[in-house]
């Protein structure tokens, strides 16, 4: 592979890489997944779901953020320039719907119809949730990544049983 070939790859993969923080994609991950579980049975319109999604992630990203702006203990008086800072810093939780959303979204317009559609995309995400569980722990030998990554996606197993459970 060329080398911008190679640097553009590293720069899709950087974000889903280990050695960085990844409360905010893991907390929207599990966010999405619960709302798509709680939706989805409730409407068989993809843009309901995708409408719930999406303001459900953003209402827990603005919670969120003011939640951390006004908690800072000792914090100097909170400025809109540090609410616009912490609202940058847990974008995450906003980006991790992405991918989740375009799975529901294409598996739906492949003709899937709805329900199987939100059930890829929770299968999408117990995936996701598999491999945040191996990557987080950095300095863990493999055997405690694996055993993370079984912690992780079973939260996301748990997630689908229920969806499939409650009808």
């Amino acid at each position: 592979m060329s080398r911008p070939g190679r640097t553009l790859s590293r720069r899709l993969i950087a974000p889903f890489g280990a050695g960085r923080p990844h409360s905010g994609e893991i907390y929207g991950t599990i966010v999405v997944a619960a709302t798509i579980a709680g939706v989805a049975d409730a409407t068989h319109n993809l843009l309901d779901i995708v409408a719930a999604v999406v303001t459900t992630v953003i209402i827990y990203w603005i919670a969120h953020a003011y939640a951390e702006v006004l908690g800072a203990a000792g914090a100097p008086s909170q400025t809109w320039a540090s609410a616009r800072r912490e609202l940058a810093a847990t974008l995450p939780l906003v980006t991790a719907s992405v991918f989740p959303v375009g799975v529901l979204v294409i598996a739906d317009l492949l003709g899937t119809g709805v329900q199987t559609a939100a059930v890829l995309a929770l299968c999408a995400i117990v995936l996701l949730l598999f491999w945040w569980g191996y990557i987080t722990p950095v300095r863990a030998t493999r055997v405690r990544r694996l055993i993370s990554s079984l912690l992780f996606g079973g939260l996301g197993v748990a997630i689908v049983i229920l969806k499939l459970l409650v009808k």
